[in-house]
């Protein structure tokens, strides 16, 4: 099953989207995170 969720995320007056796509099947668990997070610290 492949869900898929966007969200927006807000960061003083801009905003920005956030997108999550999982996907649930049986055997062994994992996680696995593709791609990358920038965090801003002023």
């Amino acid at each position: 099953m492949v869900s898929k969720i966007r969200s927006l995320g807000l960061g003083g007056i801009s905003g920005y989207e956030v997108s999550v796509e999982c996907f649930l099947s049986g055997g062994l668990p994992n996680f696995d995170r593709v791609g990358y997070i920038v965090q801003k610290h002023e």
